[in-house]
């Protein structure tokens, strides 16, 4: 059986790799994406809400949100500063192209 806190945890250290304003937008999509679940910014309060909220999950839902949460942290790692607010095309938030 997967362990929700160990999961929570290793997020939560990879977050920390995020630049401030990266981390921000991430925070505000993981807020949104688990319908509040998962509150706060502080290291500890969030390891703790995200292990409630993968708590409450079955264990397929489990790996899927996990899994969701670590591509979007890696997602947020690769783009480029430049291009992380002037165009928000990821997501939920995609704009259609321009003509």
């Amino acid at each position: 059986m997967t362990e929700p806190a160990a999961l929570a945890a290793y997020a939560v250290s990879l977050m920390d790799l995020l630049a401030a304003k990266k981390r921000e937008s991430f925070l505000d999509w993981l807020r949104a994406h688990s319908q509040q679940a998962v509150d706060g910014s502080e290291r500890k309060v969030l390891r703790e809400s995200l292990t409630a909220w993968f708590s409450l999950l079955s264990e397929p839902d489990l790996i899927s949100e996990y899994r969701l949460v670590l591509g979007e942290i890696l997602w947020w790692y690769e783009r480029k500063e430049e291009k992380c607010f002037d165009d928000v095309s990821h997501g939920d938030n995609a704009k259609p192209p321009a003509d």
